[in-house]
């Protein structure tokens, strides 16, 4: 029995927060800022500003991008990249949870705080979503692996 895959995910960026939906209604995935985490962060792109393209990957960042040649974001061009977000401190499955987060002083890039929780998402995520996928080449992963 396959699973239905994820429709939606909250990323905490070291600027913004942002509510990923899987497919907007053209189909393709959206990253809506929905909060601030900073001052500074409220001026470059208003709340409610959208991030839209073919496919997004889990990177450093959320990287939007049309696939080229493969499915990942390793397999294309950075011609063929797109809009992408700050530095990614965490993924929840829950606003709240994220909105908390985003709250917190002394965020980093890929918080140890919540290097559990970012895991869980992306486990959900899995290697097979339909527009959402999760970039492994270790110069590119959110969480090298060792």
């Amino acid at each position: 029995m396959t699973k239905n895959p994820l429709e939606r995910i909250y990323i905490v960026t070291l600027n913004s927060v942002y509510k990923l939906s899987a497919k907007d209604a053209s189909g393709h995935p959206c990253a809506e800022k929905i909060a601030a985490n900073k001052e500074i962060a409220r001026g470059v792109f208003p709340i409610g500003h959208k991030i839209t393209g073919s496919m997004v990957s889990i990177a450093p960042h959320l990287q939007f991008y049309s696939p080229e040649y493969g499915r990942g974001l390793e397999d294309n061009n950075t011609a063929w990249w797109g809009g992408n977000t700050s530095q990614i401190v965490a993924l929840f499955l829950n606003k709240e949870e994220a909105l908390f987060c985003s709250s917190q002083p002394d965020l980093r890039a890929c918080d140890p705080r919540w290097i559990n929780q970012t895991k869980k998402v992306l486990e959900e995520i899995g290697e097979d979503h339909p527009t959402i996928t999760i970039c492994h080449d270790r110069n590119f992963s959110l969480i090298p692996k060792k």
